[in-house]
């Protein structure tokens, strides 16, 4: 992590997402469409509900301390990232997972019409490699 010219180490499995901004504009914006694909998932996050909202606001604005227990270690996380790799995936499942991203290109042999027409850039092999992971995770 760069903080004004600070260089600091992170240990795994700790990183930052981090976009910057010109100097003349506040705030956060959408991230290039480049960029977008370099995650695994996107998550909506919606607003809180009326009480969940309530109870944020009370948490945040006292000097109550809230104890936080974690679930896992750091080492636990990369032991579990380890693991999820040794889970072993038919190749069919992998095949169908190629095939998939491949029918969102539309300069391939394998996407349909609609596509072709629609799309201008299909998923890289990072969406191959994501569903993957994701669905050894889920596993």
């Amino acid at each position: 992590v760069t903080v004004s010219g600070q260089h600091y180490k992170l240990d795994l499995p700790y990183f930052v997402l981090a976009t910057q901004n010109p100097i003349e504009q506040e705030g956060t914006y959408p991230l290039p469409e480049a960029q977008l694909d370099r995650f695994m998932f996107a998550i909506k996050l919606e607003y809180p509900s009326f009480e969940e909202e309530i109870q944020v606001v009370k948490r945040t604005t006292s000097d109550e301390v809230v104890e936080i227990n974690p679930l896992f270690s750091a080492k636990e996380i990369v032991d579990f990232q380890h693991l999820i790799r040794r889970i072993p995936v038919a190749d069919n499942v992998v095949e169908y997972a190629v095939d998939l991203v491949g029918k969102t290109r539309p300069a391939g042999d394998r996407s349909t019409p609609m596509v072709k027409e629609y799309v201008d850039w299909g998923a890289g092999p990072r969406a191959s490699q994501n569903l993957i992971l994701g669905a050894k995770a889920n596993a």
